[in-house]
């Protein structure tokens, strides 16, 4: 699920993305098989605009970096941004922590 939600906790936008996931050292990829919006309240928002640029495309590059329960993806398309998720256990085989 990708989403995106007011300040006030309102769900703004909701696309299930069906893709898998490579990780390799820093590097993470998605191998992306399909986009399809849940909640559209027909307001573009950058969660939507994400969405529609990229869904051209099957294969996305991200840099990762983790620090604890902290997971940071830092991406540079279509604008820079840093996305910043929680995580209980680890990542893949040789995550340490």
């Amino acid at each position: 699920m990708h989403s995106k939600q007011s300040e006030h906790g309102d769900l703004l936008s909701k696309w299930k993305v069906e893709a898998r996931q490579f990780k390799l050292g820093d590097q993470v990829i998605h191998f992306i098989y399909s986009r399809n919006p849940i909640v559209d309240d027909r307001l573009e928002d950058s969660n939507d605009h994400f969405n529609h640029v990229t869904s051209g495309y099957r294969v996305l590059f991200y840099n990762s970096k983790r620090h604890g329960d902290k997971v940071y993806l830092f991406k540079n398309f279509p604008r820079y941004n840093v996305h910043v998720g929680t995580i209980n256990g680890k990542l893949d085989y040789w995550d340490q922590q």
